[in-house]
């Protein structure tokens, strides 16, 4: 005759073991549903209605961060240096009310996920379309050539040195701006 176990232990902790695992998994998946940013979250509030008048751009930034999901990253200094600006929006895109506020204050805008930084406009790239030959003899007070000296174009890292005989030649871009 088979004896009754007294101790069921065993089956009871491998029961336990599982009903852990399990609670660990949910709390797992609620904490990734509920605590991370679901992507996409800023686009659902995009459009803004906003009627303000002479008002600095950090206001209007202030304004916008209320009634969206955006993030604003951008200088607070550079923003209260410009001019003062009138809004007046109905249901905008956001992306639409700073396509019209910012080029005149010379700012841009860059949008990734639900962060929009705001920076100063990049000034106009310098094309070259000519070069200029500069070239010379550098000497000292008695008359001496000077070799191996480094002739540089002032405010620029452009620059060459001279031969045996103290000659320089350097090429020079002529900028022309767009």
């Amino acid at each position: 005759m088979k004896k009754k176990r007294i101790n069921a232990m065993p089956r009871c902790r491998n029961l336990r073991r599982r009903v852990l695992i399990f609670r660990n998994f949910l709390m797992l998946c609620s904490f990734v549903f509920f605590a991370l940013p679901m992507e996409g979250s800023a686009q659902q509030k995009t459009k803004v209605t906003v009627e303000l008048r002479n008002v600095s751009l950090d206001e209007v930034i202030s304004e916008l961060r209320k009634q969206t999901d955006y993030d604003f990253f951008y200088n607070t200094e550079l923003a209260k240096s410009k001019k003062n600006v009138n809004v007046a929006a109905r249901d905008k895109q956001v992306t639409e009310l700073l396509n019209e506020i910012l080029p005149p204050l010379g700012m841009e805008y860059a949008v990734q996920g639900d962060m929009i930084s705001i920076r100063a406009k990049e000034q106009k790239q310098m094309q070259t379309t000519e070069s200029k030959e500069v070239s010379g003899k550098v000497i000292d007070a008695q008359g001496n050539v000077l070799p191996g000296v480094t002739v540089l174009v002032k405010g620029t890292t452009l620059g060459t040195s001279t031969d045996a005989d103290g000659k320089y030649n350097l090429t020079l871009p002529v900028m022309n701006q767009n």
